[in-house]
């Protein structure tokens, strides 16, 4: 094959990719493309691959699969930074350092020098650092570290905008979530307004948003208008099996709702099994677990029959007749949940997975049914 019938067969996997859109789907298209780039060795092709691999892994909840393509990108920087130019980097720099903390498997020690590294890159060409202050933001809420959070939110906010800056309604979702790790619903609620209205979008918002804000309104006794958020927030997620997190936090709202029928729908669509063993210690497979098990007590605690699910074979609890005792399923996934949480801490140096896995079982305090309507027109 000659270098230029190579471009070509590149070229029409990642248009195949394009086309195939955001998912697993599109991540193995773009592997295969990187593959064939390998075979030829070209290094141009072995890059443009690798950044369309990127962020096709990012966008499908795969970030796994982001590391090693983006190591090589890295490691063609500062091989040859005449050719390979490392600010063309910042960007997906971002979305891997951000979503590498959701892998519990890359230590604390790793992630640290990642960020250190994203501010050294950042300062050698000129760039701002409001993208960085951003992501230590987001480590330390994750980390559950309070007053560190508050002071790096202080200087994200006072950091001035440049190219390198999210998009104004990502950092508006980021200012909801910080609110709300910081105890302050009412604030959360009230800076997610322009999102809620429409007035600010991007690819993941208001997605991102719907999420955060949905036990929020609950816990400020508005559950009426969480129910919207809920109600549109479902169609997005509803048949993508991929978004494990986004179903989560429905299932949680539901199961406090007390719309189990539709909570339970959420939880057959979006199990994340057969477990790949890949992404087994991942942070969306923790937020899952809480959200079946307080699903599965709230079933155990209504239901007086067993449950009918579709659940796969692989599944350790897999019963042939399809009918299930809620009371197993949700003592399997508290262990889970602590399994996870453990996990998480250990690599964090904190205990907040652990202060999480047992703070959520308040959830049941927070129970306001809220029947089911049909959604509203848009």
């Amino acid at each position: 094959m000659s270098e230029g019938e190579l471009w070509d067969r590149v070229e029409e996997l990642i248009e195949r990719a394009y086309v195939a859109g955001a998912g697993p789907a599109k991540v193995a298209i773009l592997e295969e493309a990187v593959r064939l780039s390998d075979t030829y060795g070209d290094p141009q092709l072995g890059w443009y691959a690798r950044r369309e691999l990127i962020e096709a892994a990012i966008f499908a909840e795969e970030p796994e699969k982001a590391l090693a393509p983006f190591a090589w990108c890295l490691a063609q920087c500062d091989r040859d930074p005449q050719e390979f130019e490392e600010s063309d980097l910042f960007w997906p720099f971002k979305w891997v350092v951000d979503n590498t903390k959701r892998i519990a498997r890359v230590p604390m020690t790793g992630l640290l020098a990642m960020v250190e590294d994203m501010e050294r890159r950042f300062l050698r060409q000129g760039a701002g650092l409001r993208a960085v202050w951003k992501s230590r933001l987001e480590l330390a809420i994750f980390r559950g570290q309070t007053d560190e959070a508050r002071a790096l939110y202080a200087k994200w906010d006072s950091t001035p905008r440049d190219i390198y800056a999210d998009c104004q309604a990502c950092e508006q979702d980021s200012r909801v979530d910080y609110f709300i790790f910081d105890g302050q619903d009412a604030r959360a609620v009230e800076v997610a307004g322009p999102i809620l209205s429409g007035r600010m979008t991007c690819a993941e918002v208001p997605k991102l948003t719907y999420n955060r804000v949905m036990l929020p309104l609950v816990r400020l006794g508005r559950v009426a208008d969480a129910m919207l958020l809920h109600q549109k927030g479902h169609r997005i997620i509803a048949r993508k099996p991929m978004f494990v997190e986004d179903a989560a936090h429905h299932i949680k709202f539901l199961a406090v709702t007390d719309n189990l029928a539709r909570a339970l729908s959420l939880f057959e669509t979006h199990l994340p099994w057969p477990r790949d063993p890949l992404a087994s210690g991942r942070f969306d497979r923790f937020e899952f677990s809480l959200a079946a098990r307080f699903l599965m007590e709230r079933a155990t605690a209504q239901a007086d029959s067993p449950l009918a699910l579709r659940l796969p074979k692989e599944f350790p609890l897999f019963q042939d007749s399809g009918r299930y005792d809620p009371a197993p399923l949700a003592a399997f996934f508290d262990s889970e949940s602590i399994r996870l949480a453990s996990v998480f801490d250990a690599r964090n140096e904190t205990a907040h997975f652990s202060e999480r896995a047992a703070s959520e079982r308040s959830l049941h305090d927070l129970v306001t049914p809220c029947p089911l309507k049909p959604p509203p027109r848009t």
